[in-house]
C-alpha cells in the first residue's frame, strides 16, 4: 500500500477505508492480526522508518589534500614506543628532553603519534614550539582540521605595512600588523611606520610599537631612551669610587610618546620616580649606557648593587634580555650571585637567572658557573651561586662536572643531607645526563631515600631517551 493510500485511509477514517492486512508487505503477517485502526497506524510508522532507512547515502566527499612531505627520516621503533609511553603518561619534561634528542639526531617522530603530541603540547605551551618542530607538515595540517591545535597553525600573512594603510586601518588589523612585525622581526625599514604609531590614538598600539623599536638595534627610540637614562647616573672616580644615582623628577611629554607612563608595575614595585627610572632602564640597550660613563658592564652592575638602588638590577637584566646582550647577562649573574647568602635579597629573580643563563650560552656560562661555585663553598641547595645549575645546557667542562659531583656527594653524606636530597632530585630533572652518575645520589642518611630514589630513577628514564634516539633513524 502506497504512502498516498496510507494518507486517504488516515483522512476518510478506517470505517469507510479499511486499510487492508498487506498495508505494509514486509509486515503482513503480525498486521493481519490487529484491528484496522492498528493496522493503520503500525503501517503509517513502519512506512515512515522504511523511508529514512532506505535513502541513498550521499556521495562521500573528496579525501582532504595530504599533508607536505616531511623529507627527515622517522626515528627508530623503540625510540618512537617510548615517545608514545611518556606522551600517555603525560611526562612532559621527559617528552621535551626527547624531542630535543630527536632534533639532535635530525629525526622525527611517526605520523601516527603527531595527534597525541599536539594535544600534550596544548596542554603545556612551553613544550610548543618543539613539538611544532618535531611534527613539521603535519601540523599545519592538522590544525586545519582541528580547533584544539590553533596553535600549529602558521601566522596569517603580514598585513600591509605602508604607513598610510596602517593609520586608516581599524584597531584589529592595526594590532594585527604589529603582531606580524613582532614575529617577522623589525628592521629599520619599518621604523617610520613604527615611529608614526607612537602617535596612536590607541594605548595598546603605542606600546606595542614602543616595544618594538625597543628590540630594533639602532633605533631612534633607543637612543633617546639611552639619553635619558645616562643623565640618570653618574660615576665618581676622585676620591672614593662610587655610582651616584639621580632619579627623575618628572615625565615629559616625549618621554610618553616613547611608551613611558606614570602608573605601570615598575612603579608599583620601586614608586613613582625610581619606578620610571626602571621603565627606562628596561628599554635602553645596556651598552649605550656603559658607553655613555665610561664603564664596563661589571663594574657598572658592581657599584650598582653597592647602592640603594640596587632592585634596579632586575630592570637592567631585562634590558640585557630584550637586547641579547650578553656581556651585561654575565656581569648581572656575576655581581648578583657571587657572595650572595640570602636568597630573599638577591637583585634577581629565579626566573630572570635562568633566562640570563641561558642568553649567555654554554661556553661562558660553564667558566662563570665554575667561578661561581669556586668562590662560593655553602651547600647547593643553599646558595645563589647554584642557581644557574639548573639552566645551564651542556655538555659542561669536565672541571664544572667533576666540582659539582663533588659538592654534591659532600652535601648528601652532610647532617642536611634530607635538604641536599630533595635539591639532587631537583637537580636529577635538568642538569645535563652525563654530570650525574647514580653513584653519586646516595646518602647514609635514612631520610634521604625516598628522594634519591626518584632522582636514580629519573636520571635512568632520562638516559633510557636519550639512549633510544642515539641510534638516529629507523
Amino acid at each position: 500500500m502506497t504512502g498516498d493510500a496510507l494518507l486517504t485511509a488516515a483522512v476518510l477514517g478506517t470505517d469507510r477505508r479499511a486499510p487492508p492486512a498487506d498495508a505494509f508487505p514486509p509486515l503482513a503477517p503480525p498486521l493481519a492480526a490487529h484491528t484496522p485502526e492498528w493496522r493503520l497506524l503500525l503501517a503509517a510508522g513502519a512506512a515512515a522508518l522504511h523511508a529514512q532507512a532506505g535513502r541513498v547515502p550521499s556521495p562521500a566527499p573528496p579525501p582532504p589534500p595530504a599533508a607536505d612531505p616531511d623529507p627527515r627520516p622517522v626515528c627508530a621503533s623503540d625510540a618512537a614506543a617510548l615517545l608514545a609511553a611518556l606522551t600517555r603518561a603525560r611526562e612532559h619534561a621527559l617528552v621535551a628532553e626527547w624531542l630535543a634528542a630527536a632534533q639532535a639526531a635530525a629525526v622525527r617522530p611517526p605520523a601516527a603519534l603527531a595527534p597525541a603530541l599536539l594535544d600534550l603540547a596544548r596542554r603545556h605551551p612551553a613544550l610548543q614550539p618543539a613539538a611544532l618542530r618535531a611534527v613539521g607538515p603535519l601540523g599545519p595540517w592538522l590544525a586545519a582540521r582541528h580547533p584544539a591545535f590553533a596553535f600549529a597553525a602558521p601566522p596569517p600573512p603580514p598585513a600591509p605595512a605602508d604607513l598610510a594603510t596602517f593609520t586608516a586601518a581599524p584597531l584589529p588589523a592595526r594590532l594585527a600588523t604589529l603582531d606580524a612585525l613582532r614575529r617577522a622581526g623589525p628592521t629599520r625599514a619599518d621604523e617610520p611606520l613604527l615611529e608614526a604609531a607612537l602617535d596612536d590614538r590607541r594605548k595598546e598600539v603605542r606600546q606595542a610599537a614602543a616595544d618594538l623599536l625597543a628590540t630594533l638595534p639602532g633605533s631612534a627610540l633607543s637612543a633617546r631612551m639611552a639619553a635619558r637614562v645616562a643623565v640618570c647616573f653618574a660615576v665618581h672616580h676622585e676620591g672614593l669610587h662610587y655610582l651616584e644615582v639621580t632619579l627623575p623628577d618628572a615625565l615629559d611629554d616625549a618621554a610618553r610618546r616613547d611608551g613611558l607612563t606614570e602608573r605601570s608595575p615598575e612603579t608599583d614595585v620601586f614608586g613613582p620616580r625610581a619606578g620610571w627610572l626602571a621603565q627606562m632602564l628596561a628599554l635602553a640597550p645596556p651598552s649605550a649606557l656603559t658607553r655613555a660613563l665610561r664603564c664596563p658592564p661589571e663594574r657598572f652592575v658592581s657599584d650598582l648593587l653597592a647602592t640603594d638602588h640596587a632592585a634596579l638590577a632586575q630592570p637592567l637584566a631585562r634590558a640585557a634580555l630584550r637586547h641579547r646582550d650578553r656581556p651585561f647577562a654575565a656581569a648581572l649573574l656575576r655581581g648578583a650571585l657571587d657572595g650572595a647568602q640570602d636568597w630573599d635579597k638577591v637583585a634577581l629573580t629565579r626566573p630572570t637567572v635562568a633566562a640570563l643563563t641561558r642568553l649567555i650560552g654554554p661556553a661562558k656560562g660553564d667558566a662563570l658557573v665554575l667561578e661561581l661555585l669556586t668562590r662560593n663553598l655553602g651547600p647547593l641547595d643553599d646558595i645563589p651561586a647554584a642557581w644557574p645549575l639548573v639552566d645551564l645546557p651542556g655538555p659542561w667542562s669536565p672541571a664544572l662536572t667533576h666540582l659539582f659531583r663533588a659538592r654534591l656527594r659532600r652535601d648528601l653524606h652532610s647532617p642536611r643531607a634530607f635538604a641536599a636530597a630533595e635539591h639532587a632530585l631537583d637537580l636529577a630533572r635538568h642538569v645535563p645526563i652525563d654530570a650525574l652518575d647514580p653513584a653519586d645520589l646516595t646518602s647514609p642518611d635514612p631520610d634521604a631515600a625516598a628522594d634519591l630514589a626518584q632522582a636514580r630513577d629519573l636520571l635512568a628514564r632520562r638516559r633510557a631517551v636519550a639512549q633510544a634516539l642515539r641510534g638516529g633513524p629507523r
